[in-house]
């Protein structure tokens, strides 16, 4: 059993405590400390208490090895290798816009009963895969300094893997995008059957690309007008081209887009499905080095990978799973939890941003201490409606709805529950709120107040909890799409129509030219303008 150097314990019950919750909050705000950060924490809290302490924390400014290591191994955490999360990704996944999302979910299941069952409702994403996989663990001598294995080589060439389940567990054949400038068969000899094989000069998804993608969605589900789909995906350009958008109205396809950097909390197919996936490929990748000694790996070996990974990882109890745990099906618009939203929570209060839907701000409270909003983009129909469901908000997640009505919405055959309004101050607890709850669990598990001012002294005194804030104000105003915005989508299509017509008769008359200085943008993007969501 492990016995520190020194004899006394340095910190009480409660400090060990309090630092205990404080390392575990930080952990979960993407702050976590390193133990090298712990140590002077736990140096300067002691300092600030005023007690004594083993010399050897006043020459290296910080506590020993042992004592860190004893404080591990007596309390519930660990060490843990975290991930890369970008900052935009950090506050992005926030309470309002995930309620804007369930928001949007929750009008199309009103609207479409039939889609709440979950067997008409899909997620569709893209997923890169190489000749090159990771090399796995393996068994060598000990104290080797240097372990290598096999591999075709250092950067392999990337194969875009399209992936496309539904809510009721199955997986439909995926598509795959080859680096190359002419298809031929043998490149998805060994994919799941039914795979859609493409080429292109990049593996990366395009419109072009997708609209092909989507035509493979419609012929495998049957979609109509009478018989909807709704198909979940994030909002990348190549996704919400006109022509894809026009092939989606015709078929009845619903397209619900993610909010902006949160699909990795928000999406299923990267929640619970393609992790195993990568596995699987990589474990499949190193058993043909195993058993094919000096055999180099191309990219028609790539669909046999492919298709050994997608018959081990898309299982119909691992995609269920998936579309439970971020609340799509079934149905919850709370299955997030307060500590999951603590990497955005703001110090003071943001601006309440603008809203389009008037009759929607004559009923919301008008109290000082309204919940801040953060949107981003609207909520726009490709053609008029007289549903009577309320009006869509400004929102960070579209529903982009491909399928006119001219009825009232029908009641769901399932119970649904409750989708808050995000600019109420009843339905959802406001961030200013949630930052206290944090703070006052934090007081909580601290020692009480005693009459000396160093028994207050607490790890979050010595090292303040990071704020982070919500972009709002000027700021949120200038990520907003204001084409999509303030123009219904209906004409931005029709603007969009005329404005390529009106640069084709441009092209010609300037000799071919394809950019236009003047006008701010060139002739292959001009159908991503009304789409172009940040």
């Amino acid at each position: 059993m492990y016995e520190p150097t020194f004899k006394t314990k340095v910190f009480t019950e409660e400090d060990e405590a309090a630092m205990v919750s404080y390392l575990q909050i930080s952990s979960k705000m993407n702050y976590g400390l390193t133990p090298q950060d712990a140590r002077g924490l736990a140096y300067d809290t002691e300092k600030a208490k005023g007690l004594k302490i083993h010399e050897s924390w006043d020459r290296d400014q910080k506590a020993d090895r042992d004592w860190i290591s004893a404080f591990v191994n007596q309390h519930p955490i660990s060490l843990r290798k975290p991930e890369g999360c970008s900052l935009a990704r950090n506050t992005a996944f926030n309470r309002e816009n995930v309620a804007t999302f369930f928001t949007n979910l929750k009008e199309i299941y009103l609207k479409y009963p039939s889609l709440v069952d979950g067997t008409r409702v899909y997620n569709l994403d893209e997923t890169g895969v190489t000749t090159a996989a990771t090399p796995p663990r393996v068994l060598a001598a000990t104290g080797q300094r240097q372990v290598a294995q096999v591999q075709t080589a250092e950067r392999g060439t990337m194969v875009t893997v399209c992936s496309i389940v539904s809510a009721a567990g199955t997986a439909l054949p995926p598509a795959m995008i080859f680096p190359r400038k002419n298809f031929v068969d043998r490149m998805v000899n060994g994919a799941p059957p039914g795979t859609l094989g493409l080429a292109a000069q990049s593996p990366w998804m395009t419109g072009e690309l997708f609209f092909q993608v989507l035509d493979h969605f419609i012929t495998v589900t049957g979609s109509t007008k009478d018989n909807p789909t709704l198909l979940i995906m994030d909002n990348h350009r190549s996704h919400l081209a006109v022509n894809v958008l026009s092939l989606a109205k015709e078929n009845g396809v619903i397209i619900l887009t993610l909010p902006p950097h949160c699909t990795h909390k928000l999406q299923p197919l990267d929640v619970g499905v393609f992790g195993p996936f990568m596995v699987h490929y990589n474990q499949a990748i190193s058993h043909f080095h195993l058993n094919n000694p000096g055999t180099k790996i191309d990219i028609y070996n790539i669909g046999a990978f492919v298709g050994i990974a997608h018959q081990k990882s898309m299982s119909i109890e691992n995609i269920r799973n998936a579309f439970a745990k971020v609340g799509i099906v079934p149905f919850n618009d709370d299955v997030f939890t307060e500590a999951e939203f603590l990497a955005c929570l703001p110090e003071e209060p943001v601006s309440q941003a603008s809203c389009t839907d008037t009759a929607n701000m004559n009923n919301r409270s008008t109290s000082s201490a309204s919940h801040p909003t953060n949107s981003s983009s609207a909520v726009h129909e490709t053609t008029p409606t007289t549903s009577a469901s309320p009006s869509p908000t400004p929102s960070t997640s579209s529903v982009l709805d491909t399928t006119p009505s001219t009825s009232t919405a029908p009641e769901p055959s399932a119970p649904i529950s409750s989708v808050p309004d995000p600019g109420s101050t009843d339905s959802i607890p406001s961030a200013l709120q949630a930052a206290e709850a944090v703070r006052s669990e934090i007081r909580r598990q601290t020692p009480a107040e005693s009459k000396t001012t160093k028994d207050k002294i607490t790890p979050e005194l010595i090292r303040p909890l990071p704020k982070s804030k919500i972009p709002s104000g000027e700021k949120l105003a200038s990520r907003r799409s204001k084409m999509t915005s303030q123009v219904s989508y209906i004409k931005l299509l029709r603007y969009s129509s005329a404005l390529v017509g009106l640069c084709s008769i441009y092209h010609l008359l300037v000799g071919g030219q394809t950019d236009f200085p003047h006008l701010g943008f060139k002739t292959r993007c001009i159908s991503d303008i009304p789409l172009q969501l940040i």
